[in-house]
């Protein structure tokens, strides 16, 4: 495939990859332990959808009273901003032959960098990172001292917390484009998208006040084998505490120089 045309698909697949990795680690594998993730419903036909009632919504949200298909839902994706300061928390499960494994982490970030920490079936920490453009921080719990420090190597704070990007899907050729829709899900408007690759399909719920991924599917051949759903905490700047390095030293201040 050319690397210019690199699909989203594609990364999803990388992300299942490093997700597993990371699961094996940190994460029961059991298929009957974890707690199944409550995911918003697909959308189906008929289901409620925005209409002139909501013209009132929030500025720039305007373009939710009209029609979003696959022909458009790129550019509909297009007129979203993420905040560049939030705090959330990430549920992802992998599904393979015979079971799943579940990953609870929570996220800080600001800006271009993110802190992730992987959390416990008790929500302890199990291991902190730090992401940022050039560098990968990693430390245990406790610990006076990193375990890991050295290029990231292009690991971006999204695949820190193992999401793809809804912008890497407006990137994609149209014709890979199989789907598009606004639609409410418990008084909340999302931008829904779908794309499909080969044996592979992508979905992805983003919802339009926040500008931030909610929900994600990936599925080969019809069998999810990924997903995963964001929960927004707020979007307010962390505590610059939060990019605390074990022994006192402060990631923003290194990047400062």
């Amino acid at each position: 495939m050319n690397t210019k045309r690199a699909t989203v698909l594609v990364m999803s697949a990388v992300i299942i990859l490093t997700a597993g990795l990371f699961l094996s680690f940190y994460t029961t594998l059991d298929p009957g332990s974890p707690p199944p993730i409550v995911l918003p419903e697909e959308p189906v036909p008929g289901a409620e959808e925005p209409g002139p009632e909501h013209s009132a919504s929030p500025d720039g949200l305007s373009f939710v009273t009209a029609e979003v298909s696959a022909s458009n839902v790129q550019d509909v994706l297009a007129t979203l901003s993420r905040p560049s300061d939030y705090e959330c928390e990430i549920v992802t499960r992998v599904y393979y032959t015979g079971g799943s494994g579940q990953s609870h982490m929570r996220a800080w970030v600001s800006g271009t960098v993110a802190r992730v920490d992987t959390l416990g079936a008790a929500e302890e920490p199990l291991e902190h990172s730090i992401c940022t453009p050039g560098r990968l921080y990693k430390w245990s719990p406790g610990s006076v001292a990193l375990y890991y420090e050295g290029a990231s190597g292009g690991a971006t704070a999204d695949a820190t917390m193992r999401l793809p990007t809804y912008e890497g899907l407006r990137a994609l050729p149209a014709r890979l484009i199989t789907g598009g829709a606004c639609i409410m899900l418990e008084g909340r408007v999302y931008i829904y998208a779908e794309a499909r690759e080969g044996n592979y399909e992508s979905r992805y719920w983003v919802e339009i006040e926040t500008g931030l991924l909610s929900r994600f599917i990936l599925s080969q051949n019809g069998e999810t084998v990924y997903e995963a759903e964001v929960f927004l905490i707020n979007s307010t700047p962390p505590d610059r505490s939060v990019f605390d390095l074990p022994g006192g030293a402060n990631v923003l201040d290194i990047m400062q120089g």
